[in-house]
């Protein structure tokens, strides 16, 4: 099988430009791996206590996560409801359902039940959670 080539180009805020390439095998965990490169290059994630924003989706949505579900199960619709009551911004289902899919690969949260449709956090990242606060 032929190696595949993926490129990225990215421009910041600031004017500077990346070019980022990829050839071999192009998997998931991969394309993954990319993006987070990309979401890092596209500012900070730096929570602002006066407008209680986080600087990406996927940060506010891991918070969300860790405050409202610290032990409890969910499910992307209640994490989507919770989101654009909290933040008073739309985010659709399936970019939840997308970010669900990376914390689970991420082995930050797992699936409840053998419906795959509810999921709850990890134990071990809980503990360690309590015991930074």
């Amino acid at each position: 099988m032929p190696s595949k080539k993926v490129k990225i180009e990215v421009s910041d805020n600031t004017g500077g430009n990346f070019s980022i390439s990829y050839s071999g095998e192009i998997n998931r965990d991969k394309v993954l791996q990319l993006l987070d490169f990309v979401e890092l290059l596209g500012g900070s994630n730096t929570y602002n206590s006066n407008t209680k924003q986080f600087a990406t989706k996927f940060d506010r949505v891991v918070k969300l996560i860790q405050t409202h579900y610290p032990v409890g199960p969910f499910t992307s619709s209640k994490v989507q409801e919770n989101y654009e009551k909290e933040f008073n911004e739309p985010i659709s289902l399936s970019t939840v359902s997308t970010y669900f899919s990376r914390l689970i690969s991420r082995d930050i949260i797992t699936y409840v039940g053998p419906s795959k449709r509810c999921y709850r956090m990890k134990r071990m990242l809980v503990a360690q959670e309590k015991t930074i606060l």
